[in-house]
């Protein structure tokens, strides 16, 4: 039976004349009384699955590195294929291509996101680790 079901039945018992006022109220407070305990005890059995597992000092200070090699990599290839370079350094790289404006500052904007990006999960990833000692 549900606390629903105890609730309606224990109002029933006491509009009837079964239950007195005090009987009521306490048979009432009894039973939402278990029921949170019910739920306390499921909300605390559940709350060590629901955590995210943390991440290690490492895993942060190598994910760190990848983003800035990667963010650097897309840096040096993005300034290769500049739509800004000079007439000379076009004619030099003519077997290679130029980026549109637009493409070049995207890649710009991307590579200084993943710098950024690395930069703070090495400091996060350092300070985890000195944490741990």
């Amino acid at each position: 039976m549900g606390i629903i079901e105890e609730l309606e039945r224990l109002s029933k018992l006491h509009d009837s004349g079964t239950l007195s006022d005090d009987e009521f109220a306490k048979a009432k407070a009894r039973l939402l009384t278990q029921q949170e305990q019910r739920s306390t005890a499921r909300a605390s059995a559940a709350a060590p699955m629901a955590a995210a597992p943390r991440k290690s000092g490492t895993a942060r200070i190598i994910r760190g590195i990848i983003s800035l090699v990667v963010g650097l990599g897309i840096f040096l290839w993005a300034r290769e294929h500049s739509p800004y370079m000079g007439l000379g350094a076009m004619l030099a790289r003519m077997d290679s291509f130029v980026l549109q404006p637009k493409v070049y500052n995207g890649a710009l904007i991307i590579s200084a996101l993943l710098g950024l990006n690395g930069l703070v999960l090495l400091v996060l990833g350092f300070q985890a680790d000195q944490r741990k000692d």
